[in-house]
């Protein structure tokens, strides 16, 4: 009702859950991906949306700001800052932004390369142990 009351409906879209496989064509028809949340780890939602060279606009919390590059990727907001938010979405809006570099770079963030990246901080973790203070068996 909002929608229409406010004349939006040539902007603003409201749709149900949707299958997996037509998720990349509406992330893609996005302007800006926005997530205004309190704790996230690494959220499939923003790397899905940066994998289709969506910008993304983010509370700074959790893994995000591991994900995404404040203003390259999209923006960075302080956490129940809604002002800030705003001004984010709306600075998205009106940016200029590089689909292809966005896509490309969150591309590179496979569950292969996320898999090494985790066994070289293990292997660094246990080498860290061994030289420091010895491993008794």
């Amino acid at each position: 009702r909002r929608i229409r009351r406010d004349g939006l409906e040539g902007c603003v879209r409201i749709e149900v859950a949707r299958p997996h496989e037509e998720i990349p064509t509406w992330l893609a028809a996005a302007d800006v991906f926005c997530l205004a949340t309190e704790h996230e780890g690494c959220p499939n939602s923003i790397v899905e949306a940066l994998a289709c060279g969506v910008p993304v606009v983010a509370t700074r919390v959790g893994g995000i700001p591991e994900i995404m590059r404040d203003g390259e990727d999209g923006f960075l907001v302080p956490y129940f800052d809604g002002p800030a938010f705003g001004r984010a979405i709306v600075q998205a809006l009106h940016h200029q932004w590089d689909r292809e570099d966005i896509a490309r770079r969150a591309g590179a963030r496979t569950w292969e390369a996320a898999g090494r990246a985790v066994v070289d901080e293990l292997s660094l973790a246990v080498r860290s142990l061994s030289f420091g203070r010895g491993i008794s068996e």
